[in-house]
């Protein structure tokens, strides 16, 4: 006998379980082979067994209990045609006879039924035009898991799964599109990168259960969060025209034969607003639950500068927590539980103000959503409306985590609260969606909301804690009730950009996007997926590089999140060699992502940023299965199929790259008597190349970093963040005078490893442990500084707190506390004989004092050393090699080392401003330029703000030879050497006088990625007194060189070198 059960109603209608011999489960948690969304089913509900040549369902002592023909029951044979209800889903069990045993299909792998046709347009929005083809509920079968596939040995294990998605909710009937969107421009073109990953040294305990635990258990590396000292970038305000979004989805199979449904649009409102309705109701679901506390206190206090209006209400649910944590707000009489507000101007968040006390609520929990955005609609009707989400963020992972509850809503709980609330209010859809978090401008997050919405403002990126600037748009909006979603959502973009100008902030983001045309992005993602997933082998060169050099979000965190933007991704396609359909297909798929693109806001650490994130883990091994239950876009999708792919192919498409010739000038080396290694590096694969600094083990088989830093391949252009390394030859050279990084609160140091945090960029990072005196809580943090010469200011600390054994994805700006501590770790790589497996370890301990911590470079200890070069591949799989150096600091104080001065040299000229470091030079440069000091011995002079293509770049080598002529030589044949492999020699080597002394100069040209060719006058010259030689060389495009000659003569004149 062969058995099935069917959905028949609910948001699983139309789905198929097959029956055998295994039990079928049904519930809310994960596990399940049926997962129910809905808030009145169990954990674990219900299931049914195979019993002898019967099928029994058997309650699994449920809080809502399970009905069988209406009744309820506990333990009761099915029979053919029986009904049975769980939560919201009703089923029908049916027998097959005839038919043998089928394998138990994974859930919607049936096809699903025809939606029920539209009925007549209902009073509401009007105009749109004709509806797109009718959708059937559900996403189609979840996608097989891709399987293991060679990876670093010693990566994170996977976390632990997240709530299953059980099929989208059923839609109304869809109706025509909304009329006036405004038209698209393209978007600004940033790649990132991060120090290499590293897990954990042990494994977190396994998180309590609880409901949907959709929040990964984060584990792996941990880094800081780059921030800069001001915002350079801007916000591209897009505009179009046309209606709504009525592209429908892929419906070709891929791979396993999976169907893609065309997303649901909002729905024609079925009732009329009443004639006094406002314009607008923006409700706003503001979980302070947890450390953002503090930050929620300060939005509402936004809020109120502005209050509602008669045509716009602002409707506020607020839930507070009381904390022994520092980060506790006492703020309006310290209250905790849920309170409902009208904000009017003016008013307090405080209990005397609310119009409701709920009492506790969790706001991790759909039905507490769901209930909140009834109460908003049903009590405040306006002709549209927003829902906003605020709080933590986490990409495809969710939102909203409460701290009490131990609970955040995932991707279907957002779903199924939406899908309940629209059902129950008949408004048809939200005006506005937006998230006032971190990272949720994701494909999937916007793929899971589109049904619900027409625009969606969100940040692919780590929003700040301060969030969007509410009063600057809620005053724009009570200016102008009148404007719609689209008018609206790109005010939100400006005035957030606008919040940030001359602060700490250069690496926010913040995009609105028309939902409406979510069905054309889906379908074209499917369709590049799929032509991804046929030619891996062919492309994976392209591939590869476009995913390493691709801009990363939380780029220093990019282990746990693994996101990257999906329109850089799709630029650098076929920049990096992609071709034919392949190449079709991204531009395809970036034409509708900048159709659909209503504003992008990126400051200038993501000037190349598209506003929108794709879920891409580099390695297997950082791939999390609970993706494909978490999120609709991987069954909608090729998607997940073509990461599959692209992890069996890593193997076999890449080459190791070869590091040979090493070679160092002294086997002992201090501050007094630097030391100079070089070597040779070649490979065709290759994506980052770095220089370090470490302390073997006695077994000579691990490494620990105590300093790191990038590569720059011959001709990088400065502020450039895609590194050329092309096949070929590449000559590497490492200078260390024996000195290293150290912490300092004033009065005590400890030695650091101050990494890099993404490449082309002057901010660096220490990654280790704050600890609380007041509570003793414990939280992975990251110290943000940016480096000046021998120092480097700190800029900003990132904390992860951890919950219950777990590491929790919730980034807040931490405020050290004198008294409070700070334990750094290191990194160590382990060559196993198959690869590099990497560590990390606790080092020293320092403590906040009440000025903040710097970090400074001083001495290192006396002792055993190797110097060497370490690669990571396009597949991000690292390789190194080095040499043995000892360390002779003997009666070397340990304060800042190998600083000289540069002689007085009056005051700069007129326009111009001085550069006077610690690299034993000076120099004028121009007053609107900025000089960035990447911390390894070289400083660029450019206007990044117009990153118009005309530099001026000194590099510093602080030991080629004893002998000046012989080290100025030396450098320059090194030079004319990487010339001739990678560029075109204009002028050859000749006498060059400069700063008063006798150097060697030489011209040359290397070719553009957007065409044309850059020239560079490169001119070396070593000190006398210090040995020093220094490379300076001018740079311009070769069509507008001569333009620059007056200012680039203007800083030669000014130069002087100690």
């Amino acid at each position: 006998m062969s058995a099935r059960v069917v959905a028949v109603s609910g948001p699983l209608a139309g789905r198929m379980f097959q029956l055998g011999e295994t039990s079928l489960t049904f519930g809310r948690s994960p596990d399940n082979a049926v997962v129910i969304a809905s808030q009145r089913a169990s954990r674990r509900h219900a299931e049914i067994r195979r019993e002898g040549g019967s099928y029994v369902l058997v309650d699994l002592g449920s809080s809502n209990g399970t009905l069988l023909n209406g009744q309820p029951v506990q333990r009761q044979l099915l029979r053919t045609g029986d009904t049975f209800a769980i939560g919201d889903e009703v089923f029908r069990f049916e027998e097959l006879a005839g038919a043998a045993l089928e394998p138990t299909l994974p859930v919607g792998s049936s096809p699903p039924p025809q939606r029920p046709q539209s009925p007549p347009p209902a009073a509401g929005w009007s105009g749109q035009p004709a509806p797109p083809p009718p959708a059937a509920p559900g996403w189609p079968g979840q996608p097989a898991q891709p399987p293991p596939a060679a990876g670093w040995p010693g990566q994170p294990a996977q976390p632990p799964p997240a709530a299953g998605w059980p099929g989208q909710p059923a839609q109304p009937p869809p109706a025509a599109g909304w009329p006036g969107q405004p038209p698209s421009a393209p978007p600004p073109a940033a790649g990132g990168f991060q120090l290499p990953p590293v897990p954990p040294a042990a494994q977190p305990p396994a998180a309590q259960p609880r409901r949907f635990p959709i929040w990964l258990v984060l584990i792996g590396v941990f880094a800081c969060i780059v921030l800069a000292v001001a915002v350079a970038g801007g916000v591209m305000l897009l505009n179009r025209g046309g209606g709504g979004g009525n592209g429908g989805g892929n419906n070709n199979a891929s791979g396993g034969g999976f169907t893609t449904s065309p997303i649901a649009q909002p729905t024609t409102p079925t009732r009329e607003p009443p004639p006094n309705a406002a314009e607008w109701t923006v409700l706003v679901y503001l979980d302070g639950d947890n450390n953002l506390e503090s930050d929620a206190i300060d939005d509402f206090e936004e809020m109120a500068r502005v209050g509602s209006t008669d045509q716009v209400h602002v409707i506020v649910q607020l839930d507070r927590i009381r904390s022994p944590e520092f980060w506790d707000d006492e703020r309006y009489g310290n209250w905790e539980g849920t309170l409902r507000f009208r904000v009017e101007a003016g008013m307090e968040p405080t209990r005397a103000n609310a119009l409701a006390d709920l009492g506790e609520r969790n706001m991790g929990d759909p039905a507490t959503l769901s209930d909140f955005l009834i109460w908003g609609i049903e009590n405040y009707p306006a002709k549209r409306y927003a829902i906003i989400l605020w709080d933590h963020g986490a990409s495809w992972l969710g939102i909203a985590s409460d701290d009490t509850d131990g609970d955040a809503l995932n991707l279907p709980e957002i779903s199924s609260a939406f899908e309940t609330a629209l059902a129950r209010t008949r408004i048809g859809g939200f005006e506005l969606i937006g998230f006032d978090a971190c990272l949720m401008a994701q494909i999937d997050v916007f793929h899971t909301v589109a049904p619900y919405g027409r625009v969606a403002v969100a940040s692919a990126e780590l929003e700040p804690n301060t969030g969007w600037a509410w009063d600057a748009w809620l005053e724009q909006l009570v200016a102008n009730p009148a404007q719609d979603g689209y008018a609206i959502g790109p005010v939100i973009v400006q005035t957030y950009m606008d919040s940030f100008r001359g602060q700490s902030a250069d690496e926010v983001t913040l995009s609105a996007f028309d939902l409406t045309r979510m069905n054309e992005l889906v379908s074209g993602l499917d369709a590049l997926a799929q032509e991804l997933q046929r030619g891996v082998q062919q492309s994976y060169t392209a591939i590869g590089q476009a995913r390493s050099f691709a801009n990363v979000y939380a780029p220093s965190y990019a282990e746990e999140f693994n996101a990257i933007d999906l329109p850089h991704f799709l630029n650098l396609l076929p920049q990096q060699g992609a071709t034919g359909a392949v190449r079709d297909r991204a531009a395809q798929l970036l034409r509708a992502i900048e159709s659909a693109r209503l504003a992008n806001g990126v400051g200038s650490y993501h000037r190349e940023s598209g506003g929108l994130s794709i879920y891409f883990p580099q390695l297997v091994s950082l791939y999390a299965e609970a993706y494909e239950r978490a999120s609709p876009t991987p069954r909608a999708t090729a998607w997940e199929e073509f990461l599959t792919a692209y992890y069996q192919a890593s193997g076999a498409a890449v080459q190791r790259p070869t590091i040979r010739d090493l070679a160092i000038n002294r086997d002992v080396v201090s501050v007094n008597a630097p030391a100079s290694l070089t070597g040779t590096l070649a490979g065709s694969d290759i994506a980052y190349v770095f220089q370090f600094i470490g302390i073997p083990n006695d077994r000579r088989d691990t490494v620990d970093l105590i300093l790191v830093d990038f590569i720059y391949p011959p001709g990088a252009a400065p502020g450039s963040q895609v590194p050329n390394w092309s096949d070929g030859e590449f000559s590497l050279r490492l200078n260390w005078d024996a000195t290293n990084w150290y912490l300092s609160n004033g009065n005590d140091a400890i030695e650091v490893l101050l990494g890099p945090i993404k490449y082309g960029f002057e901010f660096y990072g220490v990654e280790g442990i704050y600890t609380s005196t007041a509570t003793g809580e414990q939280i992975n943090a990251g110290l943000v500084f940016a480096i000046q010469g021998n120092e480097a200011q700190l800029l900003r600390v990132w904390g992860f707190p951890r919950a219950a054994g777990k590491q929790e994805p919730q980034p807040f700006e931490l405020t050290p506390r004198a008294g409070d501590t700070f334990t750094a770790y290191y990194r160590s790589y382990t060559d196993t004989g198959s690869g590099l497996e990497a560590n990390r370890f606790e080092g020293q301990t320092i403590t906040f004092g009440d000025a903040p911590l710097k970090a400074v470079r001083g001495p290192t200890l006396s002792g055993d050393y190797v110097m060497g070069f370490l690669v990571r591949d396009i597949a991000g799989n690292y390789h190194y090699s080095y040499v043995d150096v000892a360390v002779d600091n003997t009666n070397v104080p340990t304060t800042p080392g190998g600083a000289v001065t540069p002689p007085p040299a009056g005051t700069a000229q007129a326009g111009f401003q001085r550069y006077e470091g610690t690299l034993g030079f000076a120099i004028d440069y121009p007053q609107n330029w900025r000089a960035f000091d990447t911390g390894n011995d070289r400083i660029i002079f450019s206007n990044r703000a117009v990153d118009d293509g005309v530099y001026v770049v000194v590099d510093v080598y602080k030991f080629v030879d004893d002998d000046p002529t012989i080290a100025t030589r030396t450098l320059m044949e090194e030079l004319k050497s990487a010339v001739n492999q990678q560029g075109e020699l204009r002028v050859d080597v000749t006498d060059f006088q400069i700063a008063g002394l006798n150097g060697l100069k030489l011209e040359y040209a290397y070719p553009l990625d957007q065409g044309g060719n850059s020239y560079v006058v490169a001119v070396v010259v070593t000190s006398p007194n210090t040995l020093w030689t220094y490379l300076v060389m001018f740079e311009a495009p070769e069509s507008s060189f001569d333009s620059q000659l007056e200012l680039f003569n203007a800083m030669l004149s000014s130069l002087v070198i100690g």
